[in-house]
């Protein structure tokens, strides 16, 4: 018989060790896109009727969901975009009126190969560009007036494939307060997850270094609201775990490198058989769609934008 000295013992533990680990991986993944599939195919069946009134923004989100479900191979059907979309076109004029509500319809036309500046129903599109300008404060390097408005502006000029103003840049990381951010934008206001979770992605997105020091305290900061089962509320630091700001803190460590296998888990236990999720383990919520919008998005691995274009499309106002 063979033997083994101590050396060939630890190789071949250390390549049991990497084998399983990898395996471990490869479950997980597996794990995450059936969530994305049941939860696609809850949209497609039941979800789409039951929006809150209008709901254009949550619509816009859900077609970014479905582009990101796609990118790791999960099957959606054109014609439940298509549905979609013609309903958030039919919409835009009434619906670009803030720098938030912009933003999200250029992301949602990015996520369907349609050009940000000519978008809308025929003979009326809009050119999304330049009415998220017109919410620009090129003196401040403020869109509109919330933490939302700024960080879904940056994330839209990304995906638009148009330059992001460094004064944008600056005055996102200029209005932190002492941890993160809050949804006001103010300093002295009391941070919140999702508002942090959501500047960091736009930040992320808009070229500011994964290292950079005012995102990484505010990741921390987030970490420190987290939940015993992994998940996160968005009344910090009570609460129990929520699918949305639970989504909303995946996607912001995805692009700051940190692990998310414990808050992808946490996720996960809020997706019901027939494929929703509940906005937490005590509440259905009003509104499943949404919550399971933000799940399938996160869970994909994916963040905003989910499409960036490869060039600036032309107006056609």
């Amino acid at each position: 018989m063979k033997n083994f000295s101590k050396t060939h013992v630890l190789v071949a533990l250390a390549s049991l060790a990497a084998f399983l680990g990898g395996a471990a991986i490869a479950q997980a993944a597996s794990t995450n896109k059936g969530a994305v599939k049941n939860g696609v195919s809850w949209i497609r069946k039941s979800g789409l009727s039951q929006f809150p009134s209008g709901g254009t923004g949550f619509k816009a989100d859900t077609l970014s969901a479905l582009a990101a479900a796609k990118k790791i191979g999960v099957s959606v059907p054109s014609s439940t975009r298509d549905g979609i979309l013609s309903s958030v076109e039919e919409d835009t004029s009434s619906y670009a009126i803030t720098a938030g509500a912009t933003a999200k319809l250029i992301l949602a036309a990015a996520a369907t190969g349609r050009n940000p500046r000519c978008f809308g129903p025929k003979n009326e599109e809009s050119d999304l560009y330049n009415i998220l300008k017109s919410f620009y404060n090129s003196s401040s390097g403020q869109y509109g007036k919330t933490s939302f408005d700024q960080a879904l502006a940056l994330l839209a000029l990304k995906a638009a494939y148009q330059k992001i103003p460094s004064k944008a840049i600056g005055f996102a990381k200029s209005r932190r307060g002492q941890y993160g951010w809050n949804f006001a934008m103010s300093k002295n206001s009391g941070d919140d997850v999702e508002s942090s979770a959501l500047m960091i992605e736009a930040l992320r997105s808009a070229g500011v270094s994964r290292k950079e020091s005012g995102l990484r305290s505010a990741y921390k900061w987030i970490t420190f609201q987290r939940n015993i089962d992994g998940g996160y509320n968005p009344d910090t630091p009570n609460g129990e775990t929520q699918a949305d700001a639970t989504s909303y803190v995946i996607r912001a460590a995805d692009t700051i490198g940190a692990g998310t296998s414990k808050a992808k888990r946490a996720l996960r236990a809020l997706q019901k058989k027939g494929g929703s999720f509940r906005s937490s383990p005590s509440a259905a919520g009003s509104y499943p769609t949404i919550s399971t919008t933000n799940a399938v998005l996160a869970l994909s691995g994916q963040h905003y934008p989910v499409v960036a274009r490869s060039k600036a499309g032309k107006s056609c106002v």
